[in-house]
């Protein structure tokens, strides 16, 4: 934890003053490449440095080209703007803004301290690393079901759904429903608790809200407090991450990218969680409801890193990360599922999460790699999640940028 204390300070001190690192510069990219990036000045509102880029073990012309598919995305209108953060351990690379946090009522441009709601991304920062704690220090077993924690489900065909099933989304949960104005964390649980199942738990592997949700609020009990509220006192201020907040302070919000106006707030979403039953469990919420920036997740990504080196007991070891980062061969569907994380999105071995609202964080230990996408792709109207492969597209692009990833193209 010294180490990981030490690295955040040094990067939190960099990051007071990041507009040194923002210049164009470095070897000059391919004539026609250039010509592009040019061209799109008024999108790409910080600079490339392709010197920095190269030092990080990054090639720079797969780099750029990922940026500008994101600058045509925001100019066909699939997404209003990202923030895109890819670095390597001991590497300087800065995040990169494009488009706009903000386009209604006012355009405002997307910077690399941008805060944006993490949607499901709240399961991966919050609730996976403290699941993972609880199961190496027994607290929580695998085959704990629903019907010991929860007694909304009792007496349904969800009682013996299984502590692994949430964390593989295995168990065939349905989606919570419409949910009222004035719900309440029972109305919730009763809503998902009568839900059809979508299929039989544990034959295949399909991604629920629901299994982060009722994660997020199982770890809390066994924290004795919200999940959202342990995270940050036990993990995320340790490590630095002083843009990652459960409550946006008033003076935040300018700072803050929307949402989409929403038909159940009636209004736009602003500085509150997209998603109704995220808001109705506030700090309890597993599956929404954090704020946070792209450089915290590259701090908490450097946590990661430094757990699969073995170098953060207290939060849980190298051989239960190795076990949450490996697959069930058993489970069948399209997902790559170890516990709570999806896998080789970012190239083999890595582990991370792509959310509905289009924002990801994936890390790979083999090329001490992470890659960190903050979007609000459904401002100022929700989008659907098929509507543009915007983010998929550029993973792949700036997967082929790390070097000891390759193919360097």
């Amino acid at each position: 934890m010294i180490r990981i204390l030490a690295t955040t300070a040094m990067l939190f001190f960099a990051q007071l003053c990041p507009a040194d690192r923002y210049v164009t510069g470095g070897p000059e990219l391919p004539a026609p490449l250039q010509a592009r990036l040019d061209e799109n000045r008024e999108t790409i509102r910080l600079g490339i440095n392709t010197e920095t880029l190269d030092k990080a073990g990054i090639a720079p012309v797969p780099f750029v080209q990922a940026i500008l598919g994101l600058s045509d995305c925001v100019r066909e209108g699939h997404l209003p703007g990202a923030v895109v953060y890819l670095n390597t351990v001991g590497g300087d690379n800065f995040p990169i803004g494009v488009g706009s946090r903000i386009v209604d009522p006012e355009p405002f441009p997307a910077e690399w301290s941008t805060i944006y709601e993490a949607g499901e991304l709240t399961a991966m920062m919050a609730v996976v690393p403290f699941a993972l704690q609880a199961l190496e220090r027994d607290k929580l077993r695998p085959g704990d079901t629903l019907g010991h924690f929860f007694p909304e489900f009792h007496g349904t065909d969800k009682e013996s759904v299984t502590i692994e099933m949430l964390l593989r989304h295995s168990s065939g949960l349905a989606e919570p429903g419409p949910v009222a104005r004035d719900a309440g964390r029972t109305d919730i649980l009763r809503s998902i608790a009568n839900a059809p199942l979508l299929f039989p738990p544990g034959s295949r592997s399909e991604k629920s809200v629901s299994n982060p949700l009722l994660l997020g609020l199982v770890v809390g009990q066994l924290c004795n407090a919200p999940i959202q509220e342990h995270a940050l006192a036990e993990l995320f201020y340790p490590a630095g991450l002083m843009n990652t907040v459960a409550d946006l302070p008033p003076t935040w919000i300018v700072h803050t990218a929307p949402g989409p106006y929403s038909t159940w707030y009636d209004r736009l979403v602003w500085a509150e969680p997209e998603d109704p039953s995220a808001h109705v469990l506030g700090k309890s919420a597993g599956h929404g409801g954090l704020f946070t920036s792209c450089d915290d997740l590259g701090l908490l990504s450097n946590v990661y890193l430094s757990l699969a080196r073995g170098e953060v007991p207290d939060i849980c070891t190298t051989p239960t990360l190795q076990l949450a980062t490996t697959p069930a061969p058993a489970i069948p569907g399209g997902m790559r599922m170890g516990l709570g994380l999806e896998l080789d999105g970012f190239g083999e071995g890595s582990f991370g999460w792509n959310a509905s609202n289009g924002s990801s964080l994936w890390i790979n230990p083999r090329a001490d790699a992470y890659l960190a996408i903050l979007t609000n792709r459904n401002h100022p109207m929700e989008r659907s999640a098929t509507d543009h492969p915007c983010a998929a597209r550029a993973t792949e692009l700036l997967r082929k940028s790390v070097r000891a990833l390759g193919p360097d193209v």
